[in-house]
C-alpha cells in the first residue's frame, strides 16, 4: 500500500513511509528466515536497542558483545555467526575502554584483531 492509497499528504510522512519500505502482514511469511549475528539474539540486519538503570552494567555488556562479534567468540552460551567489524559508539566517553579490552583478552585468550571493531565517541 502507498501512502496515497491510505489518503495522507503530509511530505516528511511520504518520504520515510518509503524509505522503511514496510510490507503488508500477508507478505512477512515471504520473507527469508532470519540470519543471526549471534544466535537466538542479534539478528543480521536488525536493529537492538538494549537499556537499564544507570550503573547496571550496559556499557560492559555491550562492549563484551561488541568484542565477541568482532572477534568471532562465543557470547556466553551463544555462537556468535564469525569474526566482522563492529562499531562501538562508546556514549559516555573512551575513558576506561582500553582496560575493558584488555580485561576481554585475558579470559577468551583472544586478542582482537587490528580494524576488527571501531571505537567513537561524541565527547
Amino acid at each position: 500500500m502507498k501512502p496515497s492509497q491510505l489518503n495522507i499528504s503530509n511530505q516528511r510522512f511520504i518520504e520515510a513511509y518509503e524509505r522503511l519500505k514496510p510490507i503488508p502482514f500477508s507478505k512477512l511469511r515471504t520473507l527469508p528466515p532470519r540470519q543471526y549475528i549471534i544466535d537466538g539474539l542479534l539478528g543480521e540486519g536488525e536493529l537492538s536497542i538494549w537499556y537499564g538503570r544507570a550503573g547496571s552494567g550496559k556499557s560492559f555488556l555491550l562492549l563484551h558483545t561488541a568484542w565477541c562479534v568482532s572477534t568471532g567468540t562465543k557470547w556466553f552460551d551463544h555462537r556468535v555467526a564469525h569474526a566482522m567489524p563492529v562499531i562501538y559508539a562508546a556514549g559516555e566517553g573512551m575513558t576506561g575502554l582500553h582496560a575493558r579490552c584488555e580485561a576481554m583478552e585475558k579470559p577468551h585468550g583472544v586478542t582482537a584483531p587490528e580494524n576488527s571493531s571501531s571505537m567513537v565517541s561524541h565527547k
